[in-house]
């Protein structure tokens, strides 16, 4: 199968990739790994908790991907990619310092962050698809979302394999404490690659801090 790349996004195309694979892993962290579960495990969390953590990004999007639309409307694809990145950074690090706290909070302080990871995932989902939108035509985005899936599941895949295969039957504390820092870092990079993707004017209004009424932001 032969894969037709878009002739006219130009270095669009490659932003939009880039800022994917960046942001995966932590898509994936929580919801198809068994790092944060093993994670929450070695901190003494009930089953209840760990069971918690992996819905927490189901039940949110069920809930705030209306509202979220509603965000990218009133303040555009890439101010929301922003704080959705950031949100997601704040929500690893803060996963990652759990073990520093009180042995009875720390699995709560855990919980803690993948709720707040689960807030950004509906901001994220609902910006990145008018961003879609504004740089692929209708006949290239299947093409496009089929490779980028593709590719997408392959990355984290092959990271996630080797990663489990370093970490061995008992990997230590402070291993998985820098496994998930990392990726709350990575995080950062999604926004990073979307603000370098042109869009069209609409999406590069400036808000003005001081107009309260308008509910500006300067994020860009």
């Amino acid at each position: 199968m032969w894969i037709r790349f878009p002739t006219n996004a130009g270095s669009n195309f490659v932003f939009m990739l880039v800022s994917t694979w960046f942001g995966c892993f932590s898509d994936v962290m929580l919801e198809s790994s068994a790092i944060i579960i093993l994670y929450l495990a070695m901190l003494g969390a009930s089953n209840t908790l760990i069971i918690l953590s992996t819905s927490l990004v189901g039940i949110s999007s069920m809930f705030l991907l209306i509202p979220a639309s509603g965000i990218v409307d009133k303040f555009g694809s890439k101010r929301v990619v922003a704080v959705s990145s950031l949100i997601a950074c704040f929500s690893y690090l803060l996963m990652t310092f759990a073990p520093f706290m009180v042995k009875e909070v720390a699995p709560f302080v855990v919980l803690l962050g993948c709720f707040t990871f689960s807030i950004s995932q509906p901001l994220c989902t609902a910006s990145w698809y008018p961003i879609i939108g504004n740089i692929l035509k209708p006949s290239e985005r299947s093409n496009f979302i089929g490779f980028l899936r593709f590719s997408y599941y392959i990355l984290t895949g092959s990271v996630f394999f080797l990663l489990g295969i370093f970490m061995g039957a008992k990997p230590p504390m402070w291993f998985l404490q820098i496994i998930i820092g990392i990726t709350g870092i990575l995080a950062l990079g999604r926004y990073f690659f979307i603000a370098r993707i042109a869009l069209p004017e609409p999406e590069h209004k400036i808000y003005n801090i001081t107009d309260f009424h308008g509910l500006g932001m300067t994020l860009i």
